[in-house]
């Protein structure tokens, strides 16, 4: 953030009115800190009160964006504080948690968003909040989340932006 003195940082953002998609985006965060040597920051937007009035990264930090689907859409609350986050350079990992109903276009939506805010959209992952299935097949398959961060999100972090088509078919081949 650009008044935090931390710097290689990972910002862990998220918005968990039922708590769900604050436990898969912190075990996605922490895997990706653990993995990278970076410090792991959580900023929770699901409370007015703990949301910033203003944050920003530069080049080096990476920023992930977890957020639950309402009807194959960002929730609209998020979308204005989103408006408060500036890029700079910053690399950003969408994570969608989704429940009865398809993500839809919801993860397109969100990478648009942090691009017109100076995000470099890297990554995208779409996840079922179903008793966070999605990352207990994740350690059934791959043994640990951590693995899977490494092989799937990891290389990406160093590299280029990757297109909308390739990130959804890795986001499709996560879960």
């Amino acid at each position: 953030m650009k008044d935090h003195p931390v710097r290689n940082s990972i910002y862990n953002v998220y918005f968990s009115p039922t708590k769900a998609t604050q436990k898969i985006a912190y075990e996605v965060a922490d895997a990706i800190a653990a993995d990278r040597d970076l410090t792991s920051i959580a900023i929770n937007l699901t409370k007015p009160k703990s949301r910033p009035v203003r944050a920003g990264g530069q080049e080096n930090d990476v920023f992930l964006f977890a957020f639950p689907v309402y009807s194959g859409r960002v929730p609209a609350v998020l979308m204005d504080c989103i408006d408060q986050f500036e890029g700079d350079g910053a690399k950003a990992v969408v994570v969608g948690v989704y429940g009865n109903r398809h993500y839809d276009d919801a993860l397109l939506e969100a990478a648009d968003l942090l691009g017109e805010r100076g995000f470099k959209v890297i990554a995208a992952v779409v996840c079922p909040a179903a008793a966070c299935a999605c990352l207990m097949s994740l350690v059934a398959s791959y043994k640990s989340v951590r693995t899977v961060v490494r092989n799937r999100l990891g290389a990406m972090l160093s590299s280029k932006p990757v297109s909308l088509l390739m990130r959804s078919h890795i986001l499709r081949t996560c879960v």
